[in-house]
């Protein structure tokens, strides 16, 4: 017998989108084992009969041969282990294990070839058996890789096919006789699969204060649930890569909304049978009891729509990280339960497109909003009913609200992530509440990932009717990267909404960096004066490490126009300035010496109580987005205006008057400085001025 070692002695290896892939040729004609420690973390290979690839073994010579056979240790999309034959294209031998192998954990799993059999071992125990096809033979010499499938996938941004996880004593043996045992790594697979937050220390556009994963992709934030004391969301993310696909629900909990621990991904398609393509967006809720519960959108391709929702639950609701969740047995609302009252009412919905439940409760009612369009009209919300969430049936009642996409093109042929909320109560003590989309569109478009609209209006839960107060939808963000809207209430009674800040970066960028997307900061929204207000959660003030700027004019003196801001790449500002009408009071972010800033927010009075807000990002790569001209302002008749910004290295959002904020990004160039100003012009003048530096709070990570 001889053994060649693939992977370090002693040694855990870190294998993540063809990180850690090695080959080696060998001399290999059966019989040989293929013997590995494997501790996967992430399932998923883009396709349901791709492998997420252990061993491959292919004829060294590139397959001169007419049909080169290759063999293959992999993990199917589920996570059993498999080895497959394949001669040619054709697939000779798919031998799969019965059970799926645990996340972050070892499991030993040998294969044995011989010239008419090939064995797969699971820990120490032979799990199954199939025949070498007649004719088909291995080449005698083979380049054996580690960590890839023979079908995997690398254009440079997406990679699918190659294993996510830790190996560790990787050989093959040539010869007759027994495979000797080994104890399992000593390495900690959890800890060790911990992402090392030094990777990103020179990146200078990462957030450090946001919400985002230890690495890869992420979407929007939606189920938010605050129970016993803490705060949980989750979010989609791809532990993949930093690209869409095999999409699971992150999870990550904190106890002050601003330091969050992620917890790893708690509802994955890999462990429920009827979302195989993934966990997609959705709410969260409480049970009767007080129990959290989710909702998510199911990915299933053998259905069409291929979105149905469903709901989760924690198996332990006593646990306070409440770490573990278990799927329902099947989903309980599709888009066929609405078709034929949507037809009675003459109505098509857009195929395919049926997703992101929104479920809240009031009394012993619940009910659930799922994003939808309606052909030849625009976005919808369908809106169902139920005694019991997981238990009843879910009663469809018809759309909540229909978009008009002929006359309002940017409101988008359907809509994502629709939400209901309280905000509040009107001058008379009338409950108001809010209704937010976000629009959607089957193709890129200029309005796409531009906007999230809402309307201020009625619910009636009794008739279960909405009755908006304005026709025409309002934005709340101004800044053109605010998207994907959720809500949810706090113990303490406020509305908080949750958001992604796009980064609009390409592929091939993401993949460069190693991360794509961020949550945007948590901000409350009340009702005021007909309209909402807008503010980050106080608990960011926890952030203030120092003052590095206070500036208050005095009753002889006043503030220079134009004054330096360097406070660094995490920041808060504060200002209120005197704006009569045509005056106005800029912030620039990250000014070169040449005064191009990479973002210039200027904020102008037009009237004795309304204003407007003017992004400029004269260094920025999206043509649509150098320059966002927001909705009217409603400012004070004092004359005065007030500001607050937070910049966290590329995110950057203002606040103006409590009653519209500005979402942006400034990405560092050649010759920026993590330095700005703010300036006064028009015949406006500083009042105060007051900047702090800011701590960071990378995620931690705990699985």
């Amino acid at each position: 017998m001889s053994t060649v070692p693939l992977t370090p002695p002693g040694t855990a290896v870190r294998f993540a989108g063809g990180e850690g892939t090695v080959a080696a040729t060998i001399d290999l004609t059966p019989p040989f084992t293929a013997d590995v420690w494997a501790a996967p973390a992430v399932l998923g290979a883009g396709a349901p009969h791709r492998l997420q690839g252990i061993f491959l073994g292919a004829p060294a010579d590139g397959g001169a041969r007419r049909r080169p056979v290759a063999w293959t240790l992999g993990l199917d999309r589920r996570g059993h282990p498999v080895v497959r034959l394949e001669e040619g294209e054709v697939m000779v031998t798919d031998l799969r294990g019965p059970s799926p192998l645990p996340r972050l954990a070892w499991s030993r799993l040998t294969v044995t070839v011989t010239d008419e059999q090939v064995s797969l071992g699971v820990d120490g125990t032979t799990v199954g058996s199939a025949p070498v096809p007649a004719g088909v033979t291995l080449p005698g010499r083979q380049t054996v890789t580690v960590g890839r499938s023979r079908d995997a996938v690398d254009d440079g941004a997406v990679r699918y096919g190659y294993f996510t996880g830790l190996l560790a004593a990787a050989s093959v043996t040539t010869g007759d006789g027994h495979v000797v045992d080994r104890a399992a790594p000593a390495a900690d697979p959890r800890r060790e699969w911990v992402t090392d937050p030094s990777r990103y220390a020179a990146d200078r556009d990462r957030p450090r204060y946001h919400f985002m994963p230890p690495a890869q992709w992420m979407n929007e934030p939606h189920g938010v649930v605050h129970h016993a004391g803490k705060h949980h969301l989750f979010y989609q993310r791809n532990e993949l890569g930093p690209f869409w696909g095999a999409i699971a629900w992150g999870h990550a909990v904190s106890d002050d909304l601003v330091r969050w621990t992620d917890l790893g991904s708690p509802l994955d398609g890999a462990d429920i049978a009827y979302a195989p393509e993934g966990v997609w967006s959705g709410s969260a809720t409480v049970d009767r009891d007080g129990t959290p519960l989710v909702f998510f959108t199911a990915g299933d391709d053998r259905d069409d729509p291929n979105q149905r929702t469903a709901w989760a639950r924690p198996v332990d609701p006593h646990d306070p990280a409440l770490r573990s969740w278990q799927a329902g047995p099947a989903p309980v609302t599709t888009l066929h339960d609405a078709l034929p009252e949507l037809r009675r009412r003459g109505l098509e919905p857009l195929p395919r497109e049926f997703r992101d439940p929104f479920v809240w409760h009031e009394e012993d009612t619940w009910f659930q909003l799922v994003g939808a369009g309606i052909q030849g009209r625009g976005g919808t919300a369908l809106l169902y009913r139920s005694p019991d969430p997981t238990g009843g049936e879910w009663e469809f009642l018809g759309p909540l609200a229909i978009g008009d996409a002929t006359s309002r093109p940017d409101t988008g042929v359907h809509w994502e992530l629709p939400v209901l909320v309280p905000v509040g109560h009107d001058a008379d003590g009338r409950p108001k509440h809010a209704f937010f989309v976000t629009p959607w569109w089957p193709q890129p478009c200029e309005h796409s990932l531009l906007y999230a609209w809402y309307w201020i209006g009625t619910w009636d839960a009794g008739t279960a009717t909405w009755t908006p107060d304005h026709d025409d939808p309002r934005l709340l963000d101004v800044g053109g990267f605010f998207t994907g809207v959720t809500a949810s209430r706090t113990p303490d009674g406020r509305t908080l909404l949750w958001t992604v800040a796009q980064d609009l970066l390409s592929e091939e960028e993401h993949a460069r960096r190693g991360w794509a997307g961020n949550a945007g900061l948590p901000v409350e929204v009340w009702f005021r004066d007909g309209d909402l207000c807008v503010a980050p959660v106080r608990e960011l003030a926890s952030l203030r490490e120092s003052v590095t700027l206070d500036l208050v004019e005095g009753p002889t003196s006043k503030l220079p126009d134009t004054v330096p801001v360097h406070a660094g790449p995490t920041a808060e500002l504060e200002l209120t300035a005197h704006v009569p009408v045509g005056g106005s009071v800029e912030l620039a972010v990250r000014a070169p010496a040449d005064e191009r800033p990479a973002v210039l927010v200027v904020v102008t009075r037009t009237g004795a109580t309304t204003g407007r807000v003017d992004v400029l990002r004269p260094g920025s790569t999206e043509p649509d987005r150098q320059h966002r001209h927001g909705d009217d302002l409603r400012l004070d008749p004092d004359g005065q205006v007030r500001v607050r910004a937070f910049v966290d290295h590329s995110m950057v959002e203002v606040y103006v008057q409590d009653h519209r904020s500005v979402t942006t990004r400034a990405w560092a160039r050649d010759g920026d400085r993590d330095a700005g100003w703010v300036r006064a012009s028009g015949g406006a003048s500083l009042a105060s001025l007051r900047v702090w530096r800011l701590r960071e709070a990378v995620v931690a990570e705990d699985r």
